[in-house]
């Protein structure tokens, strides 16, 4: 039972003592059931209450509002931290006379606990009202309504076209960007489809903090297995916790408009819990104004990424097209920087990660609103996103002729990441992504280690209408055989064979690619003019089916 009793028996006698002073208590006998009851009194409830700051007063309504519990996480994210002091520290540190958040106001007054409770996802460590007081405490409006959130709700015409995330592509394409560094190839150049592009930098920073890259950039490939057959509900959970506790992802330093110089640093986590404090009391499913938020955020809380209150001074940025243009320093400039960064995380990681969708008013227009979706309100909640929002993939990659495979957006990930290691990468589109086997892809995944065989084998078992020449195909190259070549060429037909000996002795003879017979010579096409020339210089009637480019 969450109880005042059991609330203060889970702590020590300093405690107590600490819990009594702030009510204005002097007990002959500082006994847990002594202090409870002259807690429990309805006159004494209301000073406490009345004495109570703005802020601690609307985090307890908030909790009231939520039912009497709420995440541990969560409302310490929203109402301030509570520090972690051992009975000396907090003996000399008071923090029941100088509490540092609204969460300490509450904790040294008992008005709030802490306990594990059960929830569909296991136990949660959730804050709490301890019941009995809980009924005498002047809490205005229903258990479990809704708080309300900054900004406003987007009109019809601002969510016209709706966006929806989608998280399995985002594991994809990341998956994707795991077998093309695994094959030695530069992180500059990964492949991200246009709606995924975000700075390497930030990619490679977070799956290093995932585990899955190593500091030198190197794939863990033990690591990665893991991560490929995990369900996909779990994985997508493992990609979120990683970005929202990751000081190395630094999403202000990812943005490609802006250019940063000198010393200082900024805190990207700090910065990310206040993005989701907001984002907790959003109504899920229901759209949201997107630039109404974002003044929202500039109204009450500019400074949210900044190292003190009002300090917009000593961060170094310029705009990236403007090498001497002015240091973008002051509020004036709040848009240029911190707005950017609120829209890059609604446009970019809550996209991606399926935390909100998006909507536009036109259908190729900026986005223009957003919403909270279930699996978002999951994921603020410290819990998976329910498995039903990301079932298991049943999709096969299928053969398209000519080397050529799709690979459609739910197959397993751990069969896109193989087919990723031996494939070159295509354009992605709305049923999945294309890839090409070529001679330079099946070498590159021959130095990996990987045999013919058995790489023969398994694109049979996987690939839906594998052929059997394909087979033979894959097999030549790994085992050093050459592929045929298709290529540009133009055909030069000679009048006799004593031409071909001019053009040989000429400079245009590095135009000619190939002799198929004495009066029959293959020609580059960017030659067709110097071959020409050649042969007018040696008194040849010159000529050719399609017109020469001017010089």
């Amino acid at each position: 039972m969450l109880t005042l009793r059991a609330r203060l028996q889970a702590e020590d006698h300093d405690f107590w003592r600490m819990v009594a002073e702030a009510w204005g208590l002097h007990l002959p006998r500082l006994q847990v059931d002594d202090l409870a009851a002259a807690l429990l009194d309805v006159d004494r409830v209301e000073a406490v209450w009345r004495q109570l700051p703005g802020e601690a007063q609307a985090a307890l309504a908030a909790l009231h509002r939520h039912g009497g519990t709420m995440p541990w996480a969560v409302f310490v994210r929203r109402y301030g931290s509570l520090r972690e002091l051992a009975p000396a520290e907090r003996r000399a540190a008071q923090p029941h006379r100088q509490p540092q958040s609204p969460t300490e106001w509450l904790w040294y007054r008992a008005l709030v606990g802490r306990a594990f409770l059960e929830t569909p996802q296991g136990l949660v460590e959730h804050a709490y009202i301890p019941t009995d007081l809980a009924l005498l405490l002047p809490l205005s409006g229903d258990p479990g309504d809704e708080d309300t959130p900054w900004g406003r709700p987007a009109t019809a015409a601002q969510a016209a076209h709706p966006r929806p995330a989608q998280p399995r592509h985002t594991l994809q394409v990341w998956t994707r960007a795991l077998a093309w560094v695994r094959g030695g190839r530069p992180w500059r150049a990964v492949p991200l489809p246009p709606v995924w592009q975000v700075a390497a930098s930030w990619l490679r920073a977070l799956l290093q903090a995932l585990g899955l890259v190593d500091p030198a950039g190197r794939v863990r490939s033990a690591a990665v297995g893991d991560w490929l057959t995990a369900p996909c509900a779990e994985a997508w959970a493992q990609v979120y916790r990683a970005w929202r506790d990751a000081p190395q992802v630094n999403d202000l330093r990812a943005l490609p408009h802006l250019r940063f110089e000198g010393p200082w640093e900024n805190d990207p986590v700090q910065a990310r819990q206040r993005l989701l404090a907001w984002l907790d009391p959003l109504p899920v499913g229901r759209w949201w104004d997107l630039e109404a938020f974002v003044a929202a955020v500039r109204q009450f809380e500019p400074h949210f990424q900044r190292p003190a209150p009002e300090d917009f001074h000593s961060w170094y940025i310029r705009r990236a097209d403007d090498e001497d243009g002015p240091y973008l320093q002051g509020p004036e400039h709040w848009d240029a920087v911190d707005g950017a960064l609120v829209r890059f995380w609604l446009h970019g990681p809550l996209h991606w990660l399926g935390m909100v969708d998006l909507a536009a008013a036109t259908p190729a227009g900026p986005p223009t609103a957003f919403r909270l979706t279930p699996a978002g309100r999951a994921l603020l909640d410290t819990a998976a996103p329910p498995a039903d929002a990301c079932p298991p993939g049943q999709a096969r990659p299928r053969w398209l002729g000519r080397g050529r495979l799709h690979v459609p957006w739910d197959v397993p990930r751990a069969v896109h990441y193989h087919i990723a290691r031996l494939a070159e990468p295509g354009p992605a589109a709305a049923q999945g992504l294309a890839y090409r086997l070529t001679a330079a892809s099946l070498r590159a995944a021959r130095s990996q280690g990987l045999r013919g065989n058995r790489v023969s084998r398994w694109l049979a078992a996987q690939v839906d209408a594998w052929p059997p020449e394909a087979t033979q195909a894959v097999a030549r190259v790994f085992y050093g055989g050459r592929p045929a070549r298709l290529q540009a060429l133009w055909v030069l037909r000679l009048p006799e064979p004593q031409a071909l000996a001019v053009l040989q002795r000429s400079p245009a003879r590095k135009f000619l690619v190939e002799v198929l017979t004495p009066t029959l010579v293959a020609v580059a096409p960017q030659g067709r003019a110097a071959v020409l020339d050649a042969l007018w210089a040696a008194g040849y009637l010159a000529e050719g089916d399609v017109e020469d480019e001017p010089d």
